[in-house]
């Protein structure tokens, strides 16, 4: 069960609908529908239990989560006990999460 709400920033939002777009031009819609939609699933499973289990020592209150080809940025608000999802980074801008959350290190 869920301890934790999980709610989207403008901005992942934003992220979200051009990885949608480039994911129906190179695989199709059916594939985007359902690499989305696991996507989301996983990211309400995993973060809505323990999202302190992937939050990053360097940026206190925040973490990422790697699925597939991407990877989430997230912000956690213990007091209103919420997972914001902040940034979706595809493999092109893996390296801005990297250097913003590990002082540039893989």
């Amino acid at each position: 069960m869920s301890t934790y709400r999980v709610s989207l920033s403008d901005e992942f939002i934003a992220e979200l609908r051009k990885e949608v777009l480039y994911s129906r031009k190179q695989w199709g819609d059916a594939h985007s529908k359902q690499y989305f939609a696991e996507l989301e699933l996983h990211c309400r499973s995993v973060l809505g239990s323990a999202p302190s289990a992937f939050s990053r020592p360097r940026v206190p209150g925040t973490g990422y989560l790697k699925w597939k080809g991407h990877l989430i940025l997230f912000e956690i608000d213990e007091r209103q006990k919420e997972v914001r999802l902040l940034d979706l980074y595809g493999r092109h801008r893996y390296f801005e999460l990297y250097r913003r959350m590990e002082g540039g290190s893989l």
